[in-house]
């Protein structure tokens, strides 16, 4: 018995000394990045400033990344004062708005600013993996102390709406929006917001494991994300539990369904969001960005082949677009659609597969990032300077 209990107490202590030896390793190998992230309790997370946030594993372009400005923005330095006969305009959005996988000066909101010979502003507000409501709740905290002229808010369909409401949002494996403002609707259909959940950062196994070993921890995440795509390519990762899956969003949703309480949050979002802009005295202007799946020549047959996903006979890639083009019209909000104009725009020019991507990753590489900035930049000219 003594024995069996030496054996197991030296095996326990080799086992720590050899994960000890292998973090250390990989620190020196090549060092984590520290945490780029900071939660404040009015709202969610945010950037710290002054930190080199190097470009995603996905950018096929060779760049150091972005370092944050003193406002925590991937942007140049910035002044919360105002330039004289400048227009300023406020972008916010996902990461498709951040745009970290393209060099600086490439992105949409860089080109926007340079195109227009000095007389145009472009602040990005851009935050990976979040939705309308909490552009929203940075407006509030973040924006709005720089007096912008024009708000853009920039909707990316294919997750934003479910973003926005946050049992779909998880059920498709996300937690990192609990720790932001979120909404939900009352009794009486009320939209609610809520306040975000403090992070823990000591629960939990993959907690502690991120905290005492974070080389490891970023290892066997990038790991992780590549043994799930090699079983997607070979068709072993396949199908999503009913109602979950981001591409439900192309599908008319049931009354009282999910999906119908996530696009009305979504719709009553936008409409306070405007409402706050106007009586702040700017502009508000929504941008539909395109999803990857529209510019598909068959795109129901793309998602059943590489995903495994029953379509929905009711599928319609463009029913997102179209529903809120048409929610747009008919409330008095100024709104650009890039999914159609995309989609015309490919056909066009016989673009081939990525289109304006990434390979195997739908966020714009350099071609999408000009075509946005060749829609933007002429309407916001012929808007708001004549």
């Amino acid at each position: 018995m003594k024995r069996f209990l030496y054996n197991g107490l030296l095996l326990g202590v080799s086992g720590v000394l050899a994960l000890a030896l292998m973090e250390g390793v990989l620190r020196r190998i090549a060092p984590p990045p520290p945490s780029y992230l900071t939660f404040d309790a009015r709202f969610g997370y945010w950037r710290k400033p002054g930190l080199l946030i190097p470009p995603p594993p996905y950018s096929t372009h060779r760049f150091p990344g972005y370092t944050t400005n003193a406002f925590g923005m991937l942007d140049p330095p910035r002044s919360q004062a105002r330039a004289e006969g400048v227009l300023r305009v406020a972008v916010l959005g996902d990461s498709y708005v951040e745009g970290r996988a393209v060099p600086p000066g490439t992105r949409m909101t860089d080109l926007v600013e340079t195109g227009s010979g000095g007389r145009i502003e472009v602040l990005n507000f851009g935050m990976g993996s979040i939705g309308t409501v909490q552009e929203w709740a940075l407006y509030r905290e973040k924006v709005r102390p720089f007096r912008p002229d024009v708000v853009v808010c920039a909707l990316l369909t294919i997750n934003d709406i479910a973003n926005n409401y946050g049992p779909l949002d998880e059920a498709g494996g996300s937690t990192f929006l609990r720790h932001w403002v979120h909404a939900d609707l009352d009794d009486a259909g009320r939209l609610v917001l809520l306040p975000p959940a403090p992070p823990d950062t000591t629960a939990g196994l993959k907690q502690r494991l991120r905290a005492l070993m974070p080389a490891t921890y970023l290892r066997l995440y990038e790991a992780r994300a590549r043994l799930r795509d090699l079983l997607a390519r070979a068709h072993v990762l396949r199908g999503f539990e009913p109602g979950t899956s981001y591409y439900d969003v192309y599908v008319p949703p049931a009354p009282g369904s999910p999906w119908d309480r996530a696009w009305t949050i979504t719709e009553e979002a936008l409409l306070q969001f405007k409402a706050e802009v106007e009586n702040d005295g700017a502009a508000f202007i929504l941008v539909i960005l395109s999803d990857p799946i529209q510019l598909f020549e068959a795109p129901a047959e793309a998602l059943e082949q590489e995903l495994g996903l029953t379509v929905s006979p009711a599928f319609d890639p463009f029913y997102p677009p179209d529903r809120l083009t048409a929610f747009c019209r008919d409330h008095g909000l100024a709104c650009i659609d890039l999914a159609h104009y995309f989609a015309t725009y490919s056909d066009a020019h016989h673009m081939a597969y990525p289109y304006f991507s990434f390979e195997r990753d739908g966020h714009w590489d350099l071609p999408g990032h000009q075509a946005a900035a060749d829609t933007l930049l002429p309407f916001l000219t012929q808007t708001f300077l004549h």
